[in-house]
């Protein structure tokens, strides 16, 4: 009578050790599928919480629209070294009179080969431009891939932006607007 049951506790811990490496062989493969998380929406939180109070100091502390032109101009191009790689960010900032288009981007620069390796070598492209406003509507386009973001100017300074980042094959973007 005893020979039988330690036989059927030899079935039962061979039974949980067997469930056990199971569990752990698809806790294991969950892992490995998790996809490379998507900063954009953070730094979109952070910018729309700052911009309302950068325009207020610019505006603050540097009265003139050049000097202040100056100061959204400095504020954006730190603001792309915080952002990191593999974000292309359009800033958009002026008035009535004038608005002005910063777009930084990504772009491959070349490749390093070391044994077999090829290594991928890029570096931020600025481009600066005046926007076109529509006089009637008040209304500012900015043209980003194959999509048309609008941006509606209001009285006073405004600022504005679009932040793009690749992650995969999925392109994720986000605006204050």
């Amino acid at each position: 009578m005893k020979e039988r049951g330690k036989r059927g506790q030899f079935y039962l811990v061979a039974a949980i050790v067997i469930v056990a490496v199971i569990i752990g062989l698809v806790g294991v493969s969950n892992y490995a599928k998790q996809k490379p998380k998507v900063t954009v929406y953070d730094l979109n939180d952070e910018l729309g919480i700052e911009s309302s109070e950068i325009v207020e100091y610019g505006v603050f502390n540097y009265g003139g629209d050049a000097d202040l032109l100056e100061f959204l101009g400095d504020f954006t191009e730190l603001y792309t070294e915080y952002a990191g790689e593999g974000k292309d960010l359009y800033f958009v900032y002026g008035d009535e009179d004038g608005v002005t288009i910063i777009k930084y981007e990504e772009v491959l620069k070349g490749e390093v080969s070391l044994s077999n390796s090829k290594y991928k070598v890029t570096g931020k492209k600025v481009n600066k431009t005046e926007g076109e406003i529509d006089p009637v509507t008040k209304i500012v386009s900015v043209e980003i891939g194959n999509t048309v973001r609008e941006f509606t100017l209001s009285p006073g300074e405004n600022f504005y932006y679009v932040l793009t980042e690749v992650v995969g094959d999925e392109k994720h973007i986000v605006s204050s607007q």
